[in-house]
């Protein structure tokens, strides 16, 4: 019987700790782009936030995306309605160490492995992705702007 107890004690540790190893294979999807890499096909939205103008107007939505089987996040900002002539919009993907106090890496829509930013006539873009395993956090902003206001509309997410 002690010896059923322990092998199972041993076999429960073994499982439990690897839910703790960063997954090192995820750091080689950082800066790639979440289409190209098949990444984008099991993703969910893990947070999101409205895109706003200061009169409180909602413009659009900024979201962290997350592929399990990627273990990565990405951003993608989504506009209402395609921009009009003279706006441009735009998001950042921000990953940061556990206590957030580093900022490990960003990369916005323009970025290689982003989609680049949304041109008038166009509704959204998203960004490459940054490796998210235990232990770091990721987090997006969205914009929309104009030649005379370049945080004409803004929106933050929290950490995911």
């Amino acid at each position: 019987m002690k010896q059923k107890l322990l092998v199972f004690l041993s076999f429960l540790a073994l499982t439990t700790m690897s839910f703790f190893i960063p997954n090192v294979e995820a750091a080689s999807y950082n800066g790639k782009s979440p289409v190209s890499t098949g990444c984008q096909n099991d993703a969910y939205t893990a947070v999101s936030t409205n895109v706003k103008k200061d009169n409180g107007t909602i413009v659009g939505t900024i979201q962290v995306k997350y592929s399990p089987s990627c273990k990565s996040a990405w951003a993608k900002t989504t506009f209402n309605s395609a921009l009009p002539s003279g706006y441009t919009g735009n998001a950042f993907i921000h990953q940061y160490n556990s206590d957030h106090s580093i900022k490990l890496r960003s990369y916005d829509c323009n970025s290689s492995g982003g989609n680049g930013k949304v041109l008038s006539g166009q509704k959204s873009c998203y960004t490459p992705m940054v490796d998210d395993p235990v232990g770091n956090y990721a987090k997006a902003e969205g914009y929309r702007s104009t030649s005379s206001n370049p945080f004409e509309a803004y929106g933050i997410t929290g950490y995911y």
